[in-house]
């Protein structure tokens, strides 16, 4: 339930979407950055771990 919570708070009050791993990567390497993991948590929220 929290999960959607935050998934509303992110579209209709941050303009955000979500992104699959393959969308991050892309991102992360137009910004001169490679996608080295991304950690589950306990909570619906995701770290993505990035380098130079």
């Amino acid at each position: 339930m929290v999960g959607l919570f935050y998934d509303l708070h992110m579209q209709v009050l941050l303009a955000g979407k979500e992104r699959t791993e393959d969308e991050f990567r892309i991102l992360l390497q137009k910004a001169g950055l490679k996608l080295n993991r991304i950690i589950l948590t306990k909570s619906p929220m995701k770290i993505i771990e990035a380098t130079l």
